[in-house]
């Protein structure tokens, strides 16, 4: 994995490497850290990088509009905001990134990030609904039995697969994706309401929680909430 760290201050570029590089040892995991002081520096290597921590007041184009200009070279680079000012907050809405964090940055706070960077990596993950066709994880909306096959609802069209639902299961993050019932897996991201376990699904498809499962799906369901917000 390709990191670029931006900020003018050494001093915190240097405990941001460490930090990052601490993660990536901990978690048996390869990184290559590359650091800068300024915006146009960054923006004159010919790298794709996979995740930048950028500072929001930087010597030239501010982090943020040097966000805009990487998301335009690289829209599958992820942006961590990294700053001593809460003004940028409101206007670094206007670029998809994965996190603002005000200085000074904590390990438990930067362990967070990558936590939830990887979490979503993985919801992106892609899933074989049939031998030449794959999906990314997260496009899922549902899977249910229908008949000799199993249908895989996306946003834009329902797949028949030969795969049974045990298989479909077994590829799916359990952080994800829950079978609430004999036959029927939902994707809690896709959830659009849900009332003593009814739930309403984004395509307006009605499912029910099975009984035994009730539970188990308010529990789950509660976790997937609290890590997505």
């Amino acid at each position: 994995m390709r990191i670029a760290i931006c900020d003018d201050e050494a001093v915190i570029t240097q405990e941001l490497s460490r930090m990052t590089r601490d993660y990536f040892s901990n978690a048996g995991l390869d990184v290559d850290i590359d650091v800068f002081s300024d915006a146009e520096t960054l923006l004159s290597v010919d790298v794709k990088f996979d995740l930048l921590l950028l500072d929001c007041k930087l010597p030239g184009a501010d982090g943020v509009e040097l966000a805009r200009r990487i998301k335009t070279r690289s829209g599958r680079s992820e942006i961590i905001f990294i700053t001593a000012f809460s003004d940028y907050l409101f206007e670094s809405y206007d670029v998809n990134h994965l996190k603002y964090i005000l200085k000074p940055v904590s390990v438990e706070q930067l362990t967070k990030t990558f936590d939830d960077y990887f979490s979503m990596l993985n919801e992106r993950r892609p899933v074989f609904v049939m031998t030449d066709l794959s999906v990314p994880m997260n496009e899922i909306f549902y899977i249910c039995t229908n008949k000799n096959n199993i249908s895989v609802r996306t946003a834009q069209t329902v797949y028949n697969s030969r795969k049974t639902l045990k298989e479909f299961e077994d590829d799916l993050n359990p952080d994800l994706f829950m079978r609430i019932g004999r036959g029927t897996i939902i994707c809690f991201a896709h959830i659009k309401s849900h009332k003593d376990c009814h739930l309403l699904m984004e395509d307006d498809s009605l499912f029910d929680v099975s009984r035994r499962l009730k539970n188990e799906f308010l529990r789950r369901y509660t976790r997937y909430l609290n890590s997505h917000h």
